[in-house]
């Protein structure tokens, strides 16, 4: 269960993920977690990787209090962009939750 949606354009990629552990499905790519952010008012757990060569891989995890276990997981993994970039997509993320 839950959701991912994946973009592409030559050798970038961006990967959103709700509802599971994206980097457990990631593991055999040996991520390391860098640091602990805060990035659009998200606490956000950072990981990177080198270990496909020539193919820099960050991801950034955090969870959202709004939703329950599993579905408050959210990831973002991206291939080949800055850390710029990478930041501004976290950032760019967002969250819709039905009122009621």
């Amino acid at each position: 269960m839950g959701r991912s949606i994946q973009y592409a354009g030559g050798r970038q990629r961006v990967w959103v993920a709700v509802g599971f552990e994206v980097l457990d499905s990631l593991e055999d790519l040996d991520f390391t977690q860098e640091s602990a952010a805060s990035i659009g008012g998200r606490q956000v757990t950072i990981s990177t990787t080198d270990v496909l060569s020539g193919h820099r891989l960050r991801a950034g995890a955090w969870e959202d209090p709004r939703f329950d276990s599993p579905c408050s997981r959210f990831t973002v993994v991206v291939w080949n962009l800055g850390e710029k970039e990478f930041l501004d997509i976290v950032r760019g993320v967002r969250v819709v939750s039905p009122a009621g």
